[in-house]
C-alpha cells in the first residue's frame, strides 16, 4: 500500500495490479482507492484472470495517458490563444452562435474605453456609432452583415464604433467563423483594427488636395471643378454663369514693406471680404498668390453681376489694418459670362483673366467685362 501511495504522490503513472491473499480484500479495496488499477485474489487466481487484469490495466493506462495528452494540448492551446489575444494591438471579440460577446481582450477595452464587464454578454452591434457607422440600419443590421460576410467570405467590414466617452473609432472589422452547428457558426472571431488616425490623415490629405490651407477657400483644382459643373448646369438649363477673376492691387508692396506674415494676414482678410460679398450658393476660390476666382451661377441678368462687383470694390475701399497701420489696397476684377463669352471653362477663365488685366490698366479698383 505504501508503494501505491509513493507512485501516486510521485505522479509515476503505471498500471498497478494488487494481488491479495486470504482475507486481504479490505486491503485491496484500500489500494484501489489509493490508485491501484485492479486486484486479484489468490483464491481465484487463474492465468485467464491475470491476462484479463493486465489487459484491463494497460487499457486504463493508455486511456489515462491519452486524456492527459489531450488536457495538456488543450491547456497549451488555451495559453497560446490567450497569449495571441492579449498581445495583439487589435481589439478582439469572441461571439457565440447568437453573436453575443463571450470573450474579448484588453486592447478592445482600451480602444472602446469600456470595462470588460460592460461588453461581455452584449452584441457587437450595440457599440456601433450610429452617426458615422452607417446609421440605424447599420446598427440594427450588423448581425446580418456579419453573417453575410461569413458566408460570402468577404470578411472585412468598414464601420465605426462609439466609445464610452462619446468619441468615434473608425475601424475595419475582420470576422472569422469556427465550424458550423445547425447552419450557424458556434463561435465567431472578430478583430477590430483601429484606423481612426488613417481616416484623419486621409481627410487631411483630401482637404489639402481641394482647399487652400491659408484661407480655407477652395483651391484652384476645386474652384475649376466647380466652374465646370456650373457651366454644365448652365448649358442644361439655358442659364447664365458669371466668372469673376480678382487680383489685389498693390499687394506686392505689403510683402515688401511689412513682410510675408503681414501678406498672409491680408490674404485671409481678402478671403473673408469676398465670401461676405457673395451668396451662399456662389463659390470663392483662391487660384494662387493674390489671385481669386468667384463663380456666380444662376444669374438672370448682367446687372446682378455688376451689383456684386460694385459691392466687392466698395468693401475693398476700406483700408487693411497691418500692425496698427492702415494700408489701402483695392481689387481689380475681370468678368466673363457663360455662354455669352464661351462654353468651355478654361476659355471663360482666360477671358476673365484678360478682362482683369484690362481693369488694372485702367488704374485698378474697378471691374471690367470681357470684350472681344
Amino acid at each position: 500500500l505504501e508503494l501505491v501511495r509513493h507512485l501516486r504522490d510521485a505522479e509515476i503513472r503505471v498500471p498497478i495490479i494488487f494481488l491479495t491473499g486470504e482475507g486481504d480484500e479490505k486491503l485491496a479495496v484500500s489500494a484501489m482507492k489509493e490508485g491501484a488499477t485492479d486486484y486479484l485474489s489468490k483464491r481465484t487466481l487463474t492465468p485467464e484472470l491475470v491476462g484479463h487484469a493486465i489487459l484491463y490495466g494497460l487499457g486504463l493506462f493508455q486511456a489515462e495517458a491519452k486524456r492527459l495528452r489531450v488536457a495538456a494540448a488543450l491547456r497549451e492551446s488555451e495559453q497560446m490563444y490567450r497569449s495571441i489575444v492579449e498581445t495583439t494591438s487589435e481589439g478582439f471579440w469572441l461571439l457565440d452562435q447568437d453573436l453575443m460577446t463571450i470573450d474579448l481582450n484588453d486592447a478592445l477595452c482600451n480602444i472602446l474605453r469600456y470595462e470588460r464587464e460592460e461588453i461581455i454578454g452584449k452584441r457587437l452591434s450595440e457599440f456601433i456609432d450610429k452617426e458615422t457607422g452607417g446609421g440605424e440600419a447599420a446598427v440594427d443590421g450588423m448581425d446580418n452583415i456579419i453573417r453575410a460576410h461569413l458566408t460570402s467570405r468577404q470578411q472585412a467590414i468598414q464601420t465605426a464604433f462609439k466609445t464610452k466617452r462619446g468619441g468615434t473609432v473608425h475601424a475595419i472589422l475582420n470576422v472569422r467563423a469556427l465550424g458550423e452547428i445547425n447552419g450557424k457558426p458556434p463561435k465567431v472571431f472578430a478583430f477590430l483594427s483601429d484606423v481612426t488616425k488613417l481616416k484623419e490623415a486621409e481627410a487631411g490629405l483630401e482637404y489639402l488636395a481641394h482647399f487652400d490651407p491659408l484661407t480655407g477657400l477652395p483651391n484652384r483644382l476645386l474652384g475649376f471643378d466647380r466652374l465646370e459643373q456650373a457651366v454644365i448646369r448652365a448649358k442644361r438649363y439655358a442659364g447664365l454663369v458669371a466668372i469673376l477673376y480678382i487680383d489685389l492691387d498693390r499687394f506686392k508692396a505689403v510683402n515688401d514693406i511689412h513682410g510675408h506674415d503681414a501678406g498672409d494676414r491680408v490674404l485671409k482678410e481678402t478671403a473673408k471680404r469676398l465670401t461676405k460679398a457673395v451668396r451662399s450658393s456662389d463659390t470663392v476660390a483662391r487660384l494662387g498668390g493674390d489671385e481669386f476666382l468667384t463663380i456666380l451661377p444662376k444669374i438672370s441678368r448682367s446687372a446682378s453681376v455688376i451689383e456684386i462687383a460694385e459691392k466687392m470694390i466698395q468693401m475693398f475701399s476700406e483700408p487693411f489694418d497691418i500692425d496698427g497701420y492702415p494700408f489701402d489696397l483695392g481689387i481689380s476684377i475681370g468678368i466673363s459670362i457663360a455662354p455669352v463669352d464661351g462654353s468651355e471653362s478654361d476659355i471663360l477663365l482666360k477671358k476673365a483673366d484678360d478682362a482683369m488685366y484690362g481693369a488694372k490698366r485702367s488704374g485698378g479698383a474697378c471691374f471690367q467685362f470681357y470684350n472681344v
